[in-house]
């Protein structure tokens, strides 16, 4: 698994649009592609699949570039993960589609919006939880290292957990149990229809996939594929480090 919860696009940095970073992104992909994946899935919703790979092949085609912004019908931007790394790796591979495996399951009924917002913006007070010192250091280390190397920074402890440390957190210091828990096991939930539509977009065939997703999903993906009797989660980091 390789990915960025923080998607590259949302850090204060210079564009990765920009030719530096370009030629970044082609090392990283390269790099990635020494494990040889056979089908690559990316974090757009199982339905959306088939809009997605029609966006694919336009940039197969060269209909559309990845060093400029390009228009699209998806909520998917030419910065996005998925089209920067997921893409070009699966045209450096000749594979001919991309796998969509996110998941949303609904809140229950009686969840608000409100709810929701009250309780993922709540700040426990057990741990050193500082959301914005932690935005301006990953700001800080994207400029100071390249892309590759940021992204072994990022699948490294302590920031690998740190999604997870926060809402369990959250949801065990809430006043509000019932609505905490219930928002909580919305996001567990999500990350096991995950796993479960990976399940049921490979063919019998595909043996290696890269699940490219935010560094956030990683531990409890992690933990649902190491007790599963069909995955055997990989760590990206051998293949990162020889970036470096």
């Amino acid at each position: 698994m390789v990915s960025s919860k923080r998607h590259i696009s949302n850090i204060d940095v210079d564009d990765v649009l920009a030719p530096k970073r370009q030629y970044e992104i082609e090392m990283l992909v390269e790099n990635l592609a020494r494990w040889k994946p056979e089908s690559i899935a990316v974090e757009v919703s199982r339905e959306k699949e088939d809009e997605l790979n029609t966006i694919y092949q336009e940039y197969i085609k060269g209909i559309r570039r990845y060093d400029r912004e390009e228009k699209s019908y998806l909520p998917l931007p030419t910065r996005s993960e998925i089209v920067q790394i997921g893409f070009r790796l699966a045209q450096r591979l000749n594979h001919t589609r991309i796998l969509a495996v996110d998941c949303f399951p609904e809140y229950p009924e009686w969840i608000t919006e409100d709810m929701i917002r009250e309780v993922m913006h709540y700040k426990p007070h057990l741990g050193s939880f500082n959301l914005e010192k932690m935005m301006k250091e990953q700001s800080e280390k994207l400029k100071e290292f390249s892309l590759t190397q940021y992204l072994f920074w990022l699948n490294c402890e302590p920031q690998i957990s740190l999604n997870d440390a926060m809402m369990i957190s959250i949801a065990i210091e809430h006043e509000n149990k019932k609505s905490s828990f219930a928002i909580i096991s919305n996001w567990f939930e999500r990350n096991l229809g995950i796993v479960r539509n990976l399940k049921e977009a490979l063919s019998p065939e595909i043996h290696r996939v890269l699940l490219l997703y935010g560094v956030g999903h990683i531990p409890f993906l992690r933990y649902i594929m190491e007790i599963s009797p069909i995955f055997r989660p990989i760590s990206p980091l051998p293949y990162l480090k020889h970036g470096f």
